[in-house]
């Protein structure tokens, strides 16, 4: 056959056509190796997520600023507390260690047997701890010293209802004749936050 340029051998068969597509392909994958503009420390001139969260947080949240007033009001009923009262701290020191007093004795009477009676006997200036008013036991020593009587430092004095704090073996705050007080006790120290007997339980909070 003598047409011009045309081939019939196997070979033509086998060779790879280019195809359209094929240049597309790589086009796409030159325009997505380009690189963008460079931020420091970042790759393809992405943002870090900190970054971003630094870019977007302009003030304190509500919730930081509930926090930092709730810091001030601490602090400023602190000073209001130390400048009306400058031995303020020394009070709350000893307050709590008169709590510790009474609920020591509350433990002892709720230890002991049916029909006696532990006592914190409470003067301006100090206290006692006693076991059936003391007769025919002597004072007991208070925790954690070789003294049965505390007297309190020069300028603090502790203002309460009665002289005397009475628990019955149930723990129940009671009377001079053993009955159950109708309402709490309160006392305070120069003034600080009541210490309060809870009637009934005798609970020391």
């Amino acid at each position: 056959m003598g047409g011009q340029g045309f081939c019939c051998c196997p070979e033509d068969y086998l060779l790879p056509r280019p195809r359209p597509k094929d240049k597309f392909i790589k086009v796409k994958k030159r325009i997505k190796s380009t690189p963008g503009p460079v931020h420091f420390g970042e790759p393809n001139g992405q943002e870090s997520r900190s970054t971003l969260i630094l870019r977007q947080k302009n003030g304190f949240s509500f919730i930081e600023l509930l926090m930092i007033l709730a810091v001030v009001a601490i602090l400023a009923v602190v000073a209001i507390v130390s400048i009306g009262n400058p031995r303020g701290s020394q009070a709350m020191a000893e307050a709590e260690a008169l709590k510790a007093n009474l609920r020591f004795t509350l433990s002892k009477a709720m230890s002991d047997l049916p029909g006696n009676i532990w006592s914190l006997n409470i003067t301006s200036t100090g206290y006692t701890i006693n076991r059936n008013g003391g007769v025919p036991n002597p004072t007991v020593n208070l925790p954690g010293s070789n003294s049965g009587t505390y007297t309190l430092p020069n300028g603090l004095t502790i203002t309460s209802g009665t002289g005397q704090i009475r628990f019955n073996f149930r723990g129940q705050p009671v009377d001079n004749n053993g009955i159950p007080l109708a309402a709490n006790h309160a006392l305070t120290i120069n003034g600080v936050p009541p210490i309060t007997v809870t009637r009934e339980t005798g609970f020391v909070p």
